[in-house]
């Protein structure tokens, strides 16, 4: 009997656990709605009418890990240039450490004072970051992931749910560029590419 109640608690306890592979799903389908119809899309009307879907990587597993979050305390600023050489100061809000595929990586995650009254976006914290596939699989000046405060000691990082900065899309739109020290050395294969899927014309 002992045993069986171990063995019913340990598959709550797995079922109570996140399904990632679900959220990336709804994640992409809330994206591909705002794109296709939506007020925010950065899609021309034209575009709009040909849109189907953005161009994602397939979901894998290994690219939800756990990192170890460090804050910075000391109030430090970091300047971000955007791709209309717009300069903002961004507040260092602290470090991201991680494995991935046996290799260690660190990425800086930041924290905009122009979002601190905004009603929707005042705890959205701005990691942004690039990697090897950037202008050939990806778009090439880099990509997002959303991350809201206040983060815990241990974070989990879902690649899958990666997006593209909306200059990606249609020119006329000023968006942050990586900080250097957001450079991963790998060819990260997970979440959004560059490009959109379009009807197909006969």
């Amino acid at each position: 009997m002992k045993h069986i109640f171990i063995f019913i608690g340990f598959l709550c306890l797995f079922s109570q656990s996140p399904d990632y592979r679900q959220q990336t799903i709804e994640f992409r389908k809330k994206q591909n709605a705002i794109f296709k119809s939506g007020d925010k899309s950065p899609l021309s009307q034209d575009d709009k009418k040909e849109f189907v879907a953005l161009k994602y990587y397939p979901y894998d597993p290994e690219y939800v890990v756990e990192a170890n979050f460090t804050p910075v305390d000391d109030n430090s600023t970091i300047q971000v240039t955007t791709t209309m050489n717009q300069v903002s100061d961004y507040e260092k809000y602290g470090y991201l450490d991680f494995n991935l595929k046996g290799e260690s990586y660190r990425l800086l995650v930041m924290y905009g004072p122009q979002y601190r009254n905004h009603p929707e976006y005042h705890n959205f914290l701005s990691l942004y970051f690039t990697d090897q596939t950037n202008g050939d699989e990806t778009y090439e000046v880099g990509r997002y992931l959303e991350l809201r405060a206040p983060l815990k000691k241990k974070v989990v990082l879902n690649f899958n749910n990666t997006y593209n900065p909306y200059c990606a899309y249609r020119y006329g739109y000023s968006c942050p560029i990586p900080p250097k020290e957001n450079h991963l050395n790998t060819k990260l294969q997970a979440g959004v590419k560059k490009g959109i899927l379009k009807k197909k014309r006969f």
